[in-house]
């Protein structure tokens, strides 16, 4: 099936630089991008007044939790989150039924404002990894899964969260020791390995995790000294920055002004759904505006390291070339209103600082064409598309969003 998004304005490549043309797609993936397409498409739609970007992609994010949003607000990240903290202790003893129907609803929720990939850490070993699987069914949303080892350090078990997994995300450095994360890395045989660091406190051996675990993205970082940062950069490891939690528990975060002047490979995420919402366009929204706090009003940085940082970036870590609007990459867009979005006279400072998912007026995933209807038709509908719109999907995933 053959479409075309007609006059449409985009934001071509890895730099973003503004077009304006037809975007040619077939078979899930963009064909052509042309001034004018002589062709008829099987369909078509007229993009004038609309920016086509590439979908967002949520570098990290915990699904499981996605019952108890907002819950035990006041517990400090150790009490939360450790081995035997409040949210692992829940998910054990809750039925698998109602774990898979949260994490849907944050998938959709996250399908709803935009992002249609997600790197996500998965707690409770092999039974979280099957739960987010059959989460996933039906949704257009990608999933990279890194699984966590629960019995230890056991190859089997670890052969087999590789194997209905894409990876292994390490909770903390306290997990194993430098030894064990070792045998870990050669147990992955190159799979993608990420590890939680310096989330709470400075990391006295951070330095040697890396060299133990050689991940390909770490997750925080907010306590890191500079020379930590420019270590990552040095070995091109990704550094994944979650604001909106890191505020939400009252902890500094690294510096977004320092990142962007020393050029650090970073990505943004949202990470537990039961702190913060699955928004990646958030993140965007915050890391901009604070950046530009830190500078005093100004900003003299490159915007679109920011949006690479939510598209294409992430992929790139794990050794996929996706997230960009070109010839051959999957067609994953999102549709958004040209005003008040994005200003050619302003260029991607607007984006950056004013997106929101309302402006969203189609999705596209794998070259599939989906109409999201405003926010302000049903507020409260997780999913937020039309009956049309859902009767597409039962046709086209086999699944509706409504739960």
């Amino acid at each position: 099936m053959k479409g075309i998004l007609r006059s449409v304005h985009f934001l071509e490549g890895e730099n973003f630089s503004l077009e304006k043309g037809d975007i040619v797609i077939e078979k899930g993936r963009i064909q052509d991008l042309v001034s004018c397409y002589k062709g008829k498409g099987d369909w078509e739609v007229d993009g004038e007044g609309l920016l086509a970007v590439p979908a967002f992609v949520n570098a990290h994010v915990h699904l499981l939790d996605a019952l108890w949003k907002d819950q035990k607000v006041g517990l400090s990240i150790p009490e939360l989150f450790g081995r035997q903290g409040w949210k692992n202790r829940k998910i054990q003893e809750t039925f698998e039924k109602d774990l898979e129907k949260g994490a849907r609803r944050a998938l959709w929720e996250m399908v709803y404002k935009g992002t249609l990939a997600a790197f996500v850490f998965v707690e409770d070993g092999l039974r979280g990894l099957k739960i987010l699987k059959r989460a996933q069914r039906g949704i257009p949303i990608d999933l990279v899964l890194f699984g966590r080892p629960k019995k230890g350090l056991e190859e089997k078990e670890v052969q087999e969260l590789l194997t209905l997994g894409d990876g292994l995300g390490i909770p903390s450095s306290r997990a194993f020791s430098l030894r064990e994360l070792e045998t870990l890395r050669k147990w992955a045989k190159g799979a993608p390995m990420a590890i939680h660091l310096a989330e709470v406190s400075e990391e006295k051996e951070g330095v040697e995790v890396l060299n133990c675990l050689a991940p390909q993205f770490v997750v925080h970082g907010n306590f890191f000294s500079l020379e930590e940062l420019r270590i990552l950069k040095r070995r091109s490891i990704g550094l994944v920055v979650c604001l909106s939690s890191a505020w939400s528990y009252g902890i500094p975060c690294v510096s977004p002004s320092l990142l962007l002047r020393e050029a650090i490979p970073f990505a943004l995420g949202t990470d537990n759904v039961m702190s913060t919402p699955p928004d990646v366009s958030r993140e965007m929204n915050l890391f901009s505006l604070w950046a530009r706090r830190e500078e005093g009003g100004k900003f003299p940085f490159l915007e679109e390291e920011i949006l690479a940082s939510c598209t294409w970036k992430p992929w790139q870590w794990i050794g996929q070339n996706r997230g960009k609007i070109a010839p051959g990459q999957k067609a994953d867009l999102l549709l958004v209103r040209m005003e008040p979005t994005f200003s050619p006279w302003s260029g991607l400072k607007n984006f950056l600082f004013r997106f929101s998912p309302v402006d969203i007026v189609w999705i596209l995933k794998d070259g599939i064409l989906i109409q999201r209807r405003s926010v302000d038709e049903n507020p409260l509908d997780m999913a937020g598309f039309s009956t049309s719109s859902q009767l597409f999907f039962k046709r086209n995933f086999g699944s509706s969003p409504n739960l």
